[in-house]
């Protein structure tokens, strides 16, 4: 995984051969923590096949 930050009020975490759903788990598990810290996220999900993409995130 890497995280590139895409200005002051977002980010994308790009995931290569990660052997779990980007668009359930890792979306789910992104949308929560921000959630916690008071932020309301708009993710998006881009993939790349099933274990490969990313997530932009923006708030």
């Amino acid at each position: 995984m890497a995280l590139r930050t895409d200005g002051p009020r977002g980010g994308i975490l790009h995931f290569v051969e990660e052997y779990v759903w980007l668009e359930h788990a890792k979306l789910g598990g992104l949308t929560g923590t921000l959630d916690r810290c008071g932020v309301k996220p708009s993710i998006a999900v881009e993939l790349d096949g099933p274990y490969s993409g990313r997530l932009v995130a923006s708030w």
